[in-house]
């Protein structure tokens, strides 16, 4: 490669540590916060009451941790949580098992927390499944959480904790060292 982009000083050490290119050759380029969304739509959402539910923005990455949240949540539930869950982002349908797909085309952990979902009675009962919404409603869907859920393994940085607070919505996040760096760039 003649050079390689990232997004946090993390990233950049490890292209240099594990991929071995040199420093020089690794370049940091900002995040792109897409604020416009909510801009658009703020003045009608900005009245927007605090509603039953948290969201959690996901995707099909296996470094999402789907089942340790589902184990997580449903334990949650189990001991008399009451807040909802709604869940959206793309491919995050996928998890729902009332979604008909081929399973044989799924990876093998988002066919694991499909199981999971569709074995506990208190994840059935309180996630709600959105997949990728629109931007308008993922706005108001965001505003109206009582937080955001974000929960990962390790990867570079949700821009989506960026939104939720721009949106006056708290985030419980995983700690790990882009998100760091996001909380104090932001």
């Amino acid at each position: 490669a003649i050079a390689v982009l990232a997004n946090t000083p993390h990233t950049i050490q490890d292209v240099v540590q594990y991929a071995g290119l040199p420093s020089s050759r690794a370049i940091m380029v900002p995040h792109v916060a897409e604020l416009d969304q909510f801009k658009q739509v703020f003045h009608r959402v900005s009245s927007i009451k605090k509603r039953d539910y948290f969201q959690w923005t996901t995707n099909l990455g296996p470094h999402k941790n789907h089942e340790l949240t589902l184990e997580a949540l449903n334990s949650y539930y189990e001991s008399g949580g009451s807040l909802r869950c709604h869940v959206t982002g793309v491919g995050s349908d996928y998890l729902d098992p009332k979604t008909k797909v081929n399973e044989g085309e799924l990876a093998p952990h988002v066919v694991a927390a499909r199981m999971l979902v569709a074995s506990r009675p208190s994840l059935r009962e309180n996630i709600n499944f959105l997949g990728n919404i629109p931007n308008h409603e993922y706005v108001t869907q965001m505003c109206g959480a009582n937080f955001l859920l974000h929960n990962v393994i390790m990867d570079n940085g949700t821009l989506c904790a960026v939104e939720a607070a721009y949106g006056g919505t708290p985030t419980l996040s995983s700690d790990y060292p882009p998100m760091r760096y996001l909380s104090e760039r932001y």
